[in-house]
């Protein structure tokens, strides 16, 4: 979609999954001579009397500058980036909600996997190693009378260990 500034450029615009601000706006790149400028609604526009504010997060090549509430939309891509710059604030008005922003974070990375940290802990301090033995039937009922409350893996390291002595 073409657009026109307010000097007469005609800037391009598309939307695209972005994966910071409010998810439930779209969110908007156009390429303006200063960068790649990213801008997405962060609430509902608000339009009360005097009181006017649109609600813009935006971002300048990937880095969060801020939002933006008293710009409409034309207003705000014509804008240069040192404009940009210094009408940011951190937030536009009382409306303005916490969303993640990718200020200097890294974007999210791929969605599923494991969980960090889930999943069976290794006993003791080192990782385990699956061992696959065939035992004799009377050394295996040995091993269970034996071992007490360790488990077979910690009685065979203790069982080495100790003859490594």
């Amino acid at each position: 979609m073409t657009i026109k500034t307010v000097n007469g450029d005609s800037l391009k615009k598309r939307r695209i999954n972005w994966s910071w601000g409010n998810p439930a706006f779209s969110a908007w790149v156009i390429d303006v001579p200063a960068g790649l400028l990213v801008v997405r609604h962060n609430h509902e526009p608000v339009r009360s009397g005097r009181r006017r504010c649109e609600g813009w997060d935006i971002w300048m090549d990937g880095l969060y500058l801020g939002s933006i509430g008293s710009r409409s939309f034309g207003e705000l891509i014509g804008l240069s980036s040192r404009e940009l710059a210094t009408m940011a604030r951190p937030s536009c008005c009382a409306r303005h909600q916490e969303y993640p922003f990718g200020g200097n974070s890294e974007p999210p990375g791929k969605h599923g996997g494991s969980r960090p940290n889930a999943g069976r802990k290794p006993r003791g301090e080192g990782k385990r190693v699956r061992l696959s033995v065939t035992v004799d039937p009377q050394t295996f009922a040995l091993l269970e009378r034996v071992r007490g409350e360790n488990s077979r893996g910690q009685y065979l390291d203790h069982l080495i260990q100790s003859s490594n002595r």
